[in-house]
């Protein structure tokens, strides 16, 4: 049983030390472009994990075919990436660092990188596994006249929207021009309309039917003012009954009276 505790506890010791390594193990993250075009400056972005805190100076190579192909901005000018920049990595205080880049040969397709960083007992620690893609100078032209001549596509298409949008509002314009006109047009005929029914009304000549008289005009009026009055035939014959059967009514009173007397 102690045996078996001994193995135990052993384990875990071997345990904590294999971590204590592992998480003690020197490391790089590295930040910058896929692809880039000649000639075309860009930053890289390195941070350092599991270093001990040092000055460190730093040195990254960009190769095509084995040929040093770069140049990295010390501050102050162009320098080759053949040489180190010297303590520009203070782990103590920040263990990241910014740095300016710019391939300088006219080459064109997959550009190896490697880092090296280089402590102040002159350990050298390298990382490679990197690379990037670089546009040649028919590819970078190309690019632009694509996108020059998608730009012009947008700037025509752009033009074209606005002179169709512009032609709908004239359009627009004169329908509206249109319907107001056919407005008027409609008011004005209703209004020529309703004068002449005015004045056709007043010169229409008054008509007597049968007994029916137009109750707007009197009877004075139909004789002063010389009115045309139709009679039937019939309105006629009822007008001399009353005439023929009041002299028939005078000589029956005459023959009554003198059959008195005699």
């Amino acid at each position: 049983m102690k045996r078996i505790l001994i193995l135990f506890l052993a384990g875990i010791f071997f345990i904590c030390l294999l971590a204590m390594f592992i998480s003690a193990e020197e490391s790089i993250v590295l930040n910058y472009p896929e692809e880039i075009n000649l000639g075309e400056e860009f930053e890289v972005d390195i941070e350092l994990n599991g270093f001990e805190n040092d000055i460190y100076d730093f040195k990254i190579d960009f190769t095509k075919d084995g040929k040093r192909v770069s140049r990295i901005w010390d501050g102050d000018s162009w320098q080759s990436t053949f040489n180190y920049l010297n303590e520009v990595i203070d782990t103590s205080s920040s263990s990241k660092e910014t740095f300016k880049i710019n391939i300088s040969s006219n080459i064109e397709g997959e550009v190896v990188i490697e880092v090296k960083l280089r402590n102040s007992k002159d350990k050298v620690s390298s990382f490679s596994g990197y690379s990037i893609d670089v546009k040649g100078i028919d590819e970078v032209i190309e690019e632009e006249d694509k996108n020059v001549n998608d730009k012009e596509s947008d700037e025509e298409k752009q033009k074209e929207e606005k002179e169709d949008s512009e032609n709908n509002k004239e359009l627009d314009t004169e329908k509206k021009e249109i319907e107001n006109d056919n407005e008027k047009n409609e008011d004005t005929e209703n209004k020529i309309m309703q004068v002449e029914k005015e004045e056709i009304l007043e010169e229409t000549t008054i008509i007597r039917l049968g007994n029916q008289i137009n109750k707007t005009v009197k009877p004075e009026q139909i004789k002063s003012e010389g009115y045309i009055i139709y009679e039937s035939k019939n309105e006629k014959i009822k007008k001399y009954a009353v005439y023929f059967f009041a002299l028939q009514c005078v000589i029956l009173a005459i023959l009554i009276g003198f059959k008195r007397i005699s």
